[in-house]
């Protein structure tokens, strides 16, 4: 294992063990939240809502993953480079999966400058992922301040689409209970 990407690793360790369990218990509130609303999830009109649900659970476990591999102990460059590289690839799979279901013209709740946040925000960070995995390998230091900024825009993605979530379902409430 090279000692430099070990040293570097090793000062990150507070953070991400803070965004592990930040991303995992906000993945547990996520459930309890859709547990106590699911006939609104399961809703033959609730599309929308489901999707939002699915993006923002998503990107949380994309965190936590995040968060998992680069706290491996003893962990070596090309090992985390792999791994996120993987989570990167599945997350840009995932993106593109849904553009499109996005894309269907008779979901009103759908609008371009909604498609982009949905998808841009986690589609960015995806792509990202694996490029900053590239550099683990040559560039441990500048790779773990731009792995940053990857677990920050999931986590923007994810907390815009609990946002999202929140509101639509208390519309949905308004609209069924009327």
């Amino acid at each position: 294992m090279n000692p430099t990407f070990a040293a570097v690793a090793e000062t990150w360790h507070d953070f991400y063990l803070a965004a592990g369990t930040a991303s995992a218990t906000l993945v547990g509130l996520l459930f309890v939240a859709l547990s106590l609303n699911l006939d609104v999830v399961t809703a033959d009109d609730g599309m929308g809502i489901r999707v939002l649900a699915e993006q923002a659970f998503a990107d949380f476990v994309f965190v936590l993953l995040i968060a998992l591999f680069v706290l491996v102990p003893n962990q070596d460059a090309i090992s985390l480079t792999i791994q996120l590289a993987t989570v990167g690839a599945f997350g840009t799979f995932r993106v593109a999966r849904r553009w499109s279901l996005f894309r269907r013209p008779d979901d009103a709740f759908i609008t371009r400058r909604y498609l982009i946040r949905r998808l841009g925000l986690p589609g960015l960070a995806s792509v990202g992922l694996i490029l900053v995995a590239l550099w683990f390998p040559t560039q441990p230091l500048s790779a773990f301040f731009w792995l940053l900024g990857i677990v920050l825009l999931f986590l923007m993605s994810a907390a815009d689409s609990c946002w999202d979530l929140l509101v639509e379902v208390g519309r949905f409430r308004r609209r069924t209970s009327g």
